[in-house]
């Protein structure tokens, strides 16, 4: 229903008289163009949210992050249905509570961090050892069920799509405070490995 009118001129050199069918074939040319850009809008306008990019990026906060996270969310997401499967996260291993507390995941991280407390004794570390494997392939998940349910809200309210980047950017992203952290023991990190760098040459 929606269109637009686009006048083109062309211009040449008045001494000179153009040739028309070079002209035409030019003509030909852009037509194409504007079809094929059409048909790029059209199939981006199909893409359902739970896999489309911009909406994924925006949730996140980080393009190289994104790019993880696309891969993840395309592989829970079949033909519109949920489906959980194994996708290991290196900062879900490692970091396991502080990561979904980075991730603005409070909920999750406060009854992962309960469960991790109530064994003790040998069960006890064994359970705290499967439990951060688990992470490793559970927080991935934990993290597209939240993008998932805000857009479940999104499309309640009839948000446009303008809308739905600025609520998944605002109840996305990362924690601030666990943000500066990192920053914080990158930078001891780096200070650490320059400072034996100096010492091992130097002595």
């Amino acid at each position: 229903g929606s269109y637009t009118d686009i006048e083109l001129a062309f211009k040449y050199d008045v001494e000179s008289e153009p040739d028309e069918n070079q002209l035409q074939i030019e003509i030909d040319k852009l037509q194409k163009v504007f079809i094929t850009l059409i048909n790029v809008t059209k199939n981006e306008s199909s893409i359902p949210d739970e896999c489309n990019g911009e909406l994924i990026t925006t949730f996140i906060g980080d393009k190289d992050s994104a790019r993880f996270y696309k891969k993840a969310f395309a592989k829970y997401n079949i033909n519109g249905v949920d489906k959980f499967t194994f996708v290991f996260s290196f900062g879900g291993l490692c970091f396991g509570i502080f990561n979904l507390f980075h991730r603005r995941l409070y909920k999750e991280s406060l009854i992962w961090f309960l469960i991790s407390i109530l064994p003790v004794g040998l069960s006890g570390g064994i359970l705290y050892i499967a439990s951060a494997f688990a992470g490793a392939f559970v927080n991935p998940y934990l993290v597209y069920k939240k993008f998932k349910r805000t857009l479940v809200q999104c499309n309640s309210h009839g948000m446009t799509y303008e809308e739905k980047l600025e609520t998944l950017k605002s109840v996305g992203g990362t924690n601030g405070f666990t943000t500066f952290l990192i920053g914080i023991v990158g930078l001891i990190v780096g200070i650490g490995i320059i400072l034996l760098f100096i010492r091992s040459c130097f002595g």
